[in-house]
């Protein structure tokens, strides 16, 4: 079921790959989630109370998707071995990802809001995630891709 993970340096390799792709499909669907709801008017009927909140969870569901499989299948080796394991690995993933995710959106909007130039929203966002990232193969490297208990 699971296999021991690589520990060396292409293990890192393919870690950073998959974070920064990560990141990309992550940024990449805040900016066109953005972009569909100003063509689609939807700011101006919320008034732009909630254009920015919505592009982070459309870009944070995009981004968690794309690395929990690569985390399971390419950095941990890990196979489930039915459907009910399968959606008990992704929901500790997903629970492992809360406080990870609340880090990055934290960081994000400090510097939305404290800083002054066109795209330190961007900055913060990609400073959070890596931030994010470390914490996160931490905490599943140790309670999400284990071995099922007999």
């Amino acid at each position: 079921m699971h296999t021991q993970h690589r520990s060396d340096l292409s293990f890192a390799a393919y870690y950073t790959l998959f974070a920064v792709l990560s990141t990309l499909l992550n940024i990449g669907t805040q900016m066109a989630s953005l972009r569909i709801l100003l063509v689609a008017g939807l700011p101006s009927l919320l008034g732009h109370r909630y254009d920015l909140e919505l592009a982070m969870l459309s870009g944070t569901a995009v981004g968690l998707l794309f690395k929990y499989v690569m985390d399971k299948r390419y950095i941990f080796a890990f196979e489930t071995e039915d459907v009910l394991h399968e959606g008990r690995t992704m929901l500790l993933y997903g629970l492992m990802g809360v406080f990870t995710t609340l880090e990055f959106w934290v960081v994000e909007l400090l510097f939305n809001h404290f800083l002054a130039f066109t795209g330190a929203r961007y900055v913060g966002a990609c400073l959070g995630l890596a931030l994010g990232y470390w914490l996160k193969y931490q905490l599943d490297q140790r309670f999400v891709f284990v071995a099922r208990r007999p």
